[in-house]
């Protein structure tokens, strides 16, 4: 009887590690799969953008190829059920890299999703944070939750209250112009002068580096005006 016990304990411990280690090559294999995909969004992001010029030839705007969007949002989806099937739920970079890829073919419905799942994953460095809070906003403005993405925007700049001197204004500087960018989109002219405003203040700060101040003055110049 005693042996038959070990015999049936040995078979079941074999078992259950044979089906760990099973499910454990498949998580490996569905993380690589998840890199290879974030790998091919990227690329499809960083060049599948061409240049919208007049008649002179000048440069006038910037909109995605449709070859590049309809494989991104094929990609996009393909990553998302990843990371929902993943023992984990993914984690904030490649939460924030899907993300990105929904947000690159203007599924904002998806990209405050993915943007809202990173958060949730406490992300470990600041930049992410921030670029997570950034596309949240970006994509509930959109939607029409402006008090939700106003939130976010609020929650970038706060993010950076650890940081000091220069670093701190250029950062919340860049938050600010961003805020105002989108603002000025929805026609929210007021929200748009308080972040303008806010923008214009922390220039004088970055006086002590040229390269800085003068690429913070395109930012601004860039959105310095908000149709009525």
């Amino acid at each position: 009887m005693v042996v038959a016990i070990l015999a049936l304990l040995i078979s079941l411990t074999a078992s259950y590690f044979g089906w760990k280690q099973n499910g454990d090559q498949q998580e490996l294999a569905a993380r690589s799969e998840l890199s290879q995909l974030i790998q091919r969004m990227t690329a499809l992001q960083r060049d599948g953008s061409e240049d919208i010029t007049d008649a002179d030839g000048q440069r006038i705007g910037v909109t995605e190829r449709g070859d590049a969007v309809t494989e991104t949002l094929a990609l996009a989806g393909q990553a998302a059920d990843i990371i929902d099937h993943l023992d984990d739920g993914g984690t904030a970079s490649e939460c924030y890299a899907v993300a990105l890829a929904f947000k690159f073919v203007s599924e904002d419905g998806r990209t405050a999703e993915f943007a809202e799942k990173g958060l949730r994953k406490d992300p470990p460095h600041l930049t992410l944070r921030i670029g997570l809070l950034h596309v949240k906003a970006c994509s509930n403005f959109n939607l029409g939750n402006y008090e939700v993405a106003r939130d976010a925007m609020r929650a970038a700049i706060g993010a950076r209250d650890s940081q000091s001197g220069l670093i701190r204004a250029y950062g919340e500087l860049h938050s600010y112009t961003y805020w105002a960018d989108r603002e000025r989109t929805t026609g929210s002219c007021d929200e748009w002068e308080m972040a303008i405003g806010k923008a214009r203040s922390l220039l004088e700060e970055l006086a002590a580096n040229k390269a800085a101040r003068e690429r913070a003055s395109q930012w601004i110049r860039a959105v310095d005006s908000c149709p009525d």
